[in-house]
């Protein structure tokens, strides 16, 4: 059944494509966190990068509230990510994802790399430093 036609209603989201969304429940605020990834039209030909994007409902169906329509991660160029939420008595949640990262002189496989950031209580944001 379905139960929404957008999580984000239309009149409440940049244009752009949005896609790998996640929802999780967080406990300690009794709401629905959403991520996922977002690229404006605008974005040149060729030279769309995506962004991460976190929003908030009170269900996991929505609607949901946009928070922060740009996440600052430690890698900016992201691709695929997942959210983990550890079953643990903190509720801890973590934001793991792959990114293209080259430094002078690397190219290919060696720009590729994966990262764990852990998430702050609300899970609206990652925290300034990775996973250990």
């Amino acid at each position: 059944t379905r139960e929404a036609e957008s999580l984000i209603p239309v009149d409440q989201r940049p244009d752009g494509i949005y896609f790998r969304p996640k929802v999780v429940y967080n406990r300690r605020t009794n709401r629905y966190v959403l991520w996922y990834n977002f690229i404006k039209n605008e974005s040149p030909v060729g030279g769309r990068s995506s962004v991460e994007a976190v929003a908030v409902a009170d269900a996991p169906t929505g609607p949901f509230r946009i928070v922060n329509g740009n996440v600052s991660l430690l890698e900016p160029r992201a691709g695929d990510f997942d959210v983990f939420v550890d079953d643990d008595a903190a509720a801890t949640a973590y934001l793991i994802y792959t990114a293209y990262s080259c430094s002078a002189g690397a190219h290919g496989d060696n720009c590729r790399t994966q990262l764990i950031q852990v998430l702050s209580e609300d899970y609206l944001r990652p925290l300034a430093t990775s996973a250990a």
